[in-house]
């Protein structure tokens, strides 16, 4: 993470230092505040893969990205910012729109814009590439600031893009969440649907893995545990349930199957450790021990074996006759 701070710079000079920063590492803008004296800012920003995530924490001012900025400087992005502390307004060709802590706005840094922060501000930007949005994403291009307020969505955001701020020096994170989350509140697809269907599609991968379980599902979808059990709620239930009643239903469909399989041969396949545990757990959930549903499974198959060979016979008989 880089820290910029304007607290070594010389009162006088502070405006003429942020206007500088924003340039060279966000975009090309003018600012101005009533007091120019007491202003002072800082900025931490993270650049990965895919986007570019700066925190600003600044005395109250305004910032005007103007048709001359966007002439001299262009930038070919979308912002998805969050209003963490504070209250501001952004002035737009379409009007202007008040915005409040906890609020989302998404904006195009090639459109003129003016946000002004009434008051010490605590403001989140992810910094996208438009024609990831645009041309990846299938969303249509920004002719104005969007507000959404806040939501859960927007909080989604927020902690995920907090939490990559201050990862650690080394490895890259993955930065897909984010993209979930900043896809959803762009295109309207709530982000906890695209995991919780990244969930469901892992839990049918690791089914055959005895040791796949809630923390083994967590990382394959790089989610804490925390968060995964938050989005199965949002989905009416636990990730626990949602890898049992996966092992259980494809245990049943291999039964079903008639296949000469043994009962543990079936508990080892879907992933239970124990074939006793296997046929409690199958029982609890059908009504019915495994080898009661194989058994059922395999009547149809044997009358079909006993048919085809009595009407082979019968052939046989006739053509000799």
């Amino acid at each position: 993470m880089h820290i910029t701070t304007t607290e070594h710079v010389e009162a006088k000079h502070r405006i003429e230092f942020w206007e500088s920063w924003n340039q060279s590492s966000l975009v090309g803008l003018r600012c101005s505040t009533p007091k120019p004296d007491a202003f002072n800012a800082i900025s931490m920003q993270q650049s990965l893969a895919g986007s570019v995530i700066t925190r600003i924490q600044a005395a109250r001012h305004i910032i005007d990205r103007n048709a001359q900025s966007i002439s001299a400087v262009p930038k070919h992005s979308v912002f998805v910012s969050t209003l963490l502390r504070g209250s501001a307004f952004i002035y737009h060709a379409e009007g202007m729109q008040m915005l409040r802590p906890g609020d989302a706005f998404v904006y195009s840094t090639m459109h003129p814009y003016l946000l002004g922060f009434d008051r010490d501000v605590d403001l989140l930007i992810v910094d996208l590439d438009a024609s990831t949005v645009h041309d990846e994403w299938g969303r249509a291009p920004l002719a104005a600031p969007e507000v959404t307020a806040s939501s859960g969505q927007a909080g989604l955001i927020t902690d995920e893009a907090l939490r990559l701020l201050d990862a650690p020096e080394g490895d890259p994170p993955s930065t897909e969440r984010l993209a979930d989350y900043c896809r959803g509140l762009l295109i309207g697809e709530r982000g906890s649907d695209v995991l919780y269907s990244r969930a469901v599609a892992a839990i049918d991968s690791g089914l055959p893995h005895p040791d796949f379980d809630v923390p083994a599902l967590a990382r394959a979808v790089h989610l804490s545990e925390r968060h995964l059990r938050r989005v199965f709620a949002e989905h009416g239930g636990s990730p626990g349930a949602a890898i049992l009643g996966a092992r259980l239903d494809r245990a049943r469909a291999l039964l079903a199957e008639g296949a000469r399989r043994t009962v543990s041969d079936v508990a080892a396949a879907c992933g239970f450790g124990s074939p006793s545990v296997f046929a409690r757990a199958f029982r609890a959930r059908y009504g019915a021990s495994p080898s009661e549903l194989r058994g059922a499974a395999r009547q149809p198959e044997a009358s079909a074996a006993r048919s085809g060979r009595t009407g082979e016979g019968a052939q046989t008989g006739w053509a000799s006759g």
